[in-house]
């Protein structure tokens, strides 16, 4: 499916590399494994039988910590998306993001949605 568009969301970022949390909005904190775990229930609330989903599960405690290192370290990277289209309500493409990278999607939520709250 090309209706003549593209997907821009990655141009500037030639590597790939995310900061972590902290260099992103200029935080002095750490990402704390407590933090990540919360971020991470809430993650799987909805995912729950989904097969990245249970991946992730089956070493759940290797993984968290491995993305925990990550993020304070400045080594994580976002990994790569699923792309797929549906045709409901319209023609579209989606690219879903890895679990993963959903965790922290809600890390991020968790540790600065504060800072929209009203801005609209």
């Amino acid at each position: 499916m090309n209706n003549g568009g593209f997907n821009n969301n990655n141009k500037n970022n030639t590597n790939n590399k995310a900061l972590a949390v902290f260099e992103l909005y200029k935080m002095d904190e750490r990402v704390t494994i407590t933090e990540l775990y919360d971020a991470y229930l809430e993650c799987r609330k909805k995912k729950r039988g989904t097969i990245p989903c249970a991946e992730f599960e089956l070493n759940e405690a290797a993984n968290l910590h491995e993305l925990y290192l990550e993020l304070n370290s400045g080594g994580y990277e976002i990994g790569q998306s699923d792309a797929f289209c549906v045709t409901r309500p319209k023609d579209r493409e989606i690219f879903a993001a890895a679990f993963r990278d959903r965790i922290v999607h809600h890390l991020l939520i968790r540790k600065i949605g504060g800072l929209f709250r009203g801005v609209l």
